[in-house]
């Protein structure tokens, strides 16, 4: 195990007083600092900012805001955040100077747009993988400032899945304040589930608890057993522990198998495009292929999309008014003329250009004329991966 990644949520960085664990951040710049000296490399996804925040004398009790058309709560987060992220970091890299010898940090504030868009993505990747062979840890975050509703991560968890799907980690290890998946509720006496094999199977253990008053977390246990289904898929294996354990982290590291739940690996490598298209890249558009197509792609039969597999784009022929609008090269969903996603991939064509080629098609089609069109790549196999 070389690479791994670590994501510390909110609960775990919030202590009684609603203020920053400090004492948590301290235990993890420890055993990072062991790690370290061991050959591996390290990068962590950290919440905390708005914690941070609140400790900020201007922004400690209500404080009013500026009329806007903004929601109100998720402004006040956003302040909290802005302010709380360097007051973060400076907690960080203190606890982090102090091990010997001193680790350098280096932090990424990144939107849901920084994956979707391939250039942005490679330069990402680039920078985080030259940061770690150089011994800094990258600390990640949601630049909740910048993010928008319409494309945000959902929660650090899906942050965390993405950036062990970009940099190809060894292991995903998600700390929160609990053991690991139980097999009932906390309050009901539930034992800790040592490994899952199937993260499907086990939705319905993602018991709701109450959070920390206070505590602005968008996760959870349902949260992390959706990126455990992901990232085990891309054939990266995922833990969830308690930060509270001692020594967790070095522990796991060593592969302790008593530590946590083990989500292991159910998928093969991809390649790294393959990567992209499956945790990063944006989804813009839909296309439906025909019945035979859509049966071979079930059965994960690999092959192109041809134009004469392509059915029609989305559901456009049931709601003419919905028109799809992505570009060549964007990514899309591939449906079933009953709606199923079948996979995703990297389009060859526009939307206007992928129509009106299906339309001649038809004409041809109907006119008995066989024509090389119909051959035309869609999808190439090497830009599609199944769902």
């Amino acid at each position: 195990m070389k690479k791994l990644v670590i994501k510390i949520g909110s609960q775990l960085l919030t202590d009684k007083q609603m203020q920053l664990n400090q004492i948590m951040i301290e235990s993890i710049a420890v055993q990072v600092a062991e790690l370290l000296k061991s050959g591996k490399q390290v990068v962590l996804v950290s919440s905390g900012a708005v914690a941070s925040g609140r400790s900020a004398k201007t922004l400690i009790g209500p404080f009013s805001l500026v009329p806007d058309q903004q929601d109100p709560d998720l402004l006040r987060e956003q302040i909290l955040a802005a302010v709380g992220q360097p007051r973060l970091m400076r907690v960080y890299r203190r606890m982090f100077e102090k091990q010997n010898p001193p680790i350098e940090a280096a932090q990424l504030l990144v939107t849901r747009a920084d994956f979707a868009d391939r250039k942005r993505y490679v330069s990402l990747r680039t920078v985080v993988e030259n940061l770690v062979r150089l011994g800094i840890v990258p600390i990640f975050n949601e630049n909740d400032v910048l993010s928008t509703e319409e494309l945000d991560f959902s929660d650090n968890d899906q942050l965390a899945c993405m950036v062990s799907a970009m940099i190809d980690a060894d292991l995903l290890l998600t700390l929160t304040d609990v053991p690991g998946l139980l097999d009932k509720h906390p309050d009901e006496g539930g034992k800790l589930i040592k490994q899952v094999e199937n993260p499907e199977s086990v939705r319905a253990l993602a018991h709701p608890r109450k959070k920390k008053e206070g505590v602005v977390s968008k996760g959870g246990m349902l949260s992390k057993i959706e990126s455990a289904d992901l990232i085990t898929k891309l054939g990266i294996p995922m833990r969830i522990a308690s930060g509270y354990e001692d020594k967790v982290i070095t522990r796991i590291a060593a592969q302790d198998e008593n530590v946590g739940t083990l989500f292991p690996v159910h998928g093969r490598k991809l390649s790294r495009k393959k990567i992209w298209i499956s945790a990063g890249a944006a989804v813009t558009g839909r296309i439906s292929v025909s019945t035979f197509l859509a049966d071979r792609l079930r059965k994960k039969h690999v092959a192109s999309i041809l134009l004469r597999g392509v059915e029609s784009l989305g559901g456009e022929e049931q709601n003419p008014e919905k028109k799809e609008t992505f570009t060549e090269g964007d990514v899309v969903e591939v449906l079933d003329m009953d709606g199923t996603v079948l996979g995703k991939g990297q389009v060859r064509m526009g939307a206007d250009e992928l129509r009106d080629a299906i339309l001649a098609e038809r004409a041809k089609n109907s006119a008995g004329t066989r024509t090389p069109g119909g051959e035309k790549i869609v999808i190439h196999y090497d830009y599609f991966v199944f769902s």
